[in-house]
């Protein structure tokens, strides 16, 4: 999630339909001078895809940036989630219950998700609140 400031007038820059704006408005407006910034300490992630969003989750899990829930075998486990599957290198949401038999493998589940029994998923996002049936395959 980002948090974007800008002035009216940018708007009036933008292209009608979608667009990406660090490349539809930032170039042009960088190379007029136009666009202003801060410095940062840190390291920041442009997750726009669900493959970049899996890729700075697990980047979250490594750097240990998770200040609740726990983490085993290269996954985090929100508070209150429940796993009676096998779960690798996945960030599994708050409230989570995953049914035995379960496999995942590089997955982002946000909050209060429900995993039937024998699911095997891999490289996907399950929304807030999913219910994904038993026997289910990627």
């Amino acid at each position: 999630m980002r948090e974007l400031i800008l002035e009216p007038e940018i708007f009036n820059l933008m292209p009608d339909g979608a667009h990406s704006i660090e490349r539809d408005v930032y170039e042009n407006l960088a190379a007029t001078g136009g666009l202003n910034g801060f410095p940062f300490e840190g390291w920041f992630v442009d997750a726009g895809t669900p493959k970049s969003f899996i890729e700075a989750s697990q980047a979250c899990i490594s750097a240990g940036s998770f200040s609740s829930g726990s983490v085993d075998r290269g996954s985090w486990f929100g508070e209150g989630s429940t796993n009676k599957g096998e779960v690798v290198s996945s960030t599994i949401g708050f409230g989570a219950c995953i049914e035995e038999g379960s496999v995942f493998a590089t997955q982002l589940f946000w909050r209060d998700p429900e995993i039937g029994p024998n699911c095997h998923i891999e490289g996907c996002l399950i929304g807030m609140r999913a219910r994904v049936s038993r026997r289910v395959l990627t």
